[in-house]
């Protein structure tokens, strides 16, 4: 069934309207289950649509916060990112976004659904395409190499293997990354041979392939620091 255009522009009022937080939030619900209900051809001008910094700066700002709305936000978002370049372009210019989404994997480490979301979000807003700026946002702080490098080798965590491998294969292209990953080096080759050799649980081939270029990353920083 079509959504009509006037019902997301009413969605969108709401959202950057002066209503309290709790009809924001309904908003939100009922904004993703739009995107449920709509074949994806129809999903980039919804997003399109939403596209609005007072849109995205309200969503980020729930999603980054320790509320249990943050699920719903993040998840709001990802729909948003996955289904429009613009409006992956537009949360990624929105300031300090990125360092707070960054600073989510720190805070969500606890919680599993959580940290689902947000590593997924960050890699669907293309660490691949935006290498650089990723890898200065992860080398400004190292300890989030040290948790994603962590997350990566534990079981519990497998389906997070390919966006963290993105993120963190970022760091190369940057020279504040390469630091950041030089100092980190022993703790990334240790997940790296932890999930490789992981016969249970082999690595698909696209995972296989992130792997073994970050290795390959990782190899070189050795050689030239050696």
């Amino acid at each position: 069934m079509a959504v009509s255009p006037n019902e997301v522009q009413a969605y969108k009022g709401t959202l950057t309207s002066d209503a309290d937080s709790l009809v924001k939030l309904a908003a939100c619900y009922k904004l993703v289950l739009l995107y449920h209900s709509q074949p994806f051809a129809a999903l980039s001008n919804l997003s399109v649509t939403l596209n609005d910094p007072r849109v995205i700066k309200f969503l980020s700002q729930y999603s980054w916060s320790a509320e249990p709305s943050a699920q719903l936000t993040l998840q709001l978002l990802g729909y948003m990112a996955g289904s429009s370049l613009v409006v992956r372009k537009a949360i990624l210019a929105t300031e300090g976004l990125l360092g707070g989404m960054l600073g989510m994997v720190r805070g969500a480490k606890h919680d599993p659904s959580l940290l689902t979301g947000v590593i997924q979000l960050l890699a669907m807003l293309g660490p691949r395409d935006d290498a650089r700026r990723f890898g200065e946002a992860l080398g400004e702080d190292p300890s989030l190499i040290t948790i994603l490098a962590g997350f990566l080798s534990q079981p519990a965590h497998r389906h997070l293997r390919k966006p963290i491998l993105e993120l963190l294969l970022s760091l190369a292209f940057s020279p504040s990354g390469q630091q950041a990953l030089w100092g980190k080096q022993q703790k990334v080759k240790d997940a790296l041979e932890a999930i490789m050799s992981d016969a249970d649980h082999p690595l698909s081939k696209g995972e296989a392939q992130l792997a073994t270029a970050f290795a390959r990353d990782v190899a070189a920083l050795y050689l030239v620091g050696g």
